[in-house]
């Protein structure tokens, strides 16, 4: 997910190019599957860099959180997002930014780099519990199968003993 901006840079405020996203990311927090990233961005040209804003479909593989068994999910968000450049285009000059600016930058060849950005959004979006089906069963906590697969035979009594005298009430 790179693209050379150099050109873009050299024109004026509110030039914009559309770009189109087709590629597949690795994530460190997800199985060793590669994320498929489909989309388009709107690149424009600001008076200090550029904007990237655009729509964004990963497709997500987790582990599901109720049977662990290995599942994909889209995820959709939308970026926004500014990168300033580390150069002046027209001079060559180093831009000197505040040290306290946290920001996307541009690197030094003018190479724009959306991969960070969406592996973090991605990452704030992708759901806390992914399930690989909303009735998934989970496995058993006393023998551990998959419940989805197949249908155990443990007798599982779990009682809460805080609540002492009223269990009686329910037998």
């Amino acid at each position: 997910m790179y693209f050379n901006v150099a050109g873009l840079l050299m024109k004026s405020s509110g030039y914009q190019v559309l770009e189109t996203l087709d590629d597949e990311l690795k994530f460190d927090w997800a199985l060793e599957k590669k994320a498929g990233v489909k989309g388009s961005v709107v690149i424009i040209r600001t008076d200090s860099g550029v904007w990237v804003s655009g729509d964004i479909n990963v497709d997500l593989y987790f582990d599901c959180s109720r049977c662990l068994t290995c599942a994909s999910q889209l995820v959709n968000f939308q970026i926004e997002e500014e990168y300033l450049p580390y150069r002046d285009i027209n001079t060559g000059r180093l831009i000197i930014e505040s040290e306290e600016y946290d920001g996307f930058r541009i690197d030094d060849d003018n190479i724009l780099d959306l991969t960070e950005a969406v592996r973090q959004y991605s990452s704030v979006s992708s759901p806390v519990n992914p399930l690989c089906d909303v009735d998934c069963k989970g496995l058993c906590p006393h023998c551990g199968s998959n419940l989805n697969k197949i249908t155990c035979r443990c007798k599982i009594n779990i009682q809460d003993r805080r609540w002492g005298p009223l269990l009686d009430l329910l037998q």
